[in-house]
């Protein structure tokens, strides 16, 4: 997954260190705005059955009430995450053509926006 999108403009994959092995429950991407990362989200699971996750709607600091003033947004990076975050399934039963499917939706998806 990560070779296959990385480099493509209006998606961000995690930066691996140097020397790194990473086993991935779920692999991460960061949408360029949240309506595309909700439509890109919900073609995946119509199209090829796979469910993605969003993981929070909002962040939590903005699901409960914990007295911030929200008028100015006292985790701003959380919010950003939480609103552009799509993580795709990387467990066993995830077969290669099926995620080699997902990468070539994502693709279509992304360069079809342009």
């Amino acid at each position: 997954l990560y070779t296959s999108l990385a480099g493509i403009e209006g998606l961000k994959l995690p930066r691996i260190p140097p020397n790194s092995r990473v086993a991935f429950n779920q692999f991460p991407l960061l949408l360029r705005d949240k309506a595309i990362r909700d439509a890109l989200h919900l073609r995946i699971r119509k199209e090829l059955k796979v469910e993605t996750t969003l993981l929070y709607p909002e962040p939590i600091h903005r699901i409960y009430d914990l007295g911030y003033d929200m008028s100015r947004d006292p985790f701003p990076n959380a919010t950003y995450l939480a609103r552009r975050l799509l993580l795709l399934p990387t467990h066993p039963l995830m077969r290669r053509k099926v995620l080699e499917q997902v990468v070539d939706l994502i693709k279509d998806h992304l360069f079809h926006r342009e």
